[in-house]
C-alpha cells in the first residue's frame, strides 16, 4: 500500500512551508531591529538599527569611546538589555 498525493495536496503542503518559514524570517527580522537614544556630553541622538550589543549602538551613532569615558551600561552588554535613553558615554570622573 502506498500513498499518493495528489497535486493539489503537494501544492498546498508547499504553499503553506512557505508562508510558516517566510513568517518566521520576518518575526526575526522585526523583533531584532533596535531603536535607541544616545546620548553623548548631554546630546541625546536617536539611533536604529540591527544591535547586538550596547557598543554596537554607539559605533552606529558615530561615537568613539575614549579609555575615560564612562559607558553605562557598558559596550558589551547584549542589546536586548539596551532600553531607550540608556547607551550613554559619560565623562569619567579621573
Amino acid at each position: 500500500m502506498s500513498f499518493q498525493p495528489s497535486r493539489t495536496t503537494v501544492i498546498s503542503v508547499a504553499a503553506a512551508t512557505v508562508l510558516v518559514v517566510a513568517g518566521t524570517a520576518a518575526t526575526a527580522v522585526g523583533t531584532s531591529y533596535r531603536h535607541v537614544t544616545v546620548e553623548v556630553d548631554g546630546v541625546p541622538r536617536d539611533v536604529s538599527g540591527f544591535f547586538t550589543t550596547a557598543g554596537d549602538a554607539l559605533h552606529s551613532a558615530g561615537v568613539t569611546v575614549g579609555d575615560h569615558d564612562l559607558v553605562a551600561p557598558p559596550p558589551t552588554r547584549p542589546s536586548r538589555a539596551v532600553t531607550p535613553s540608556s547607551c550613554a558615554p559619560r565623562p569619567s570622573t579621573t
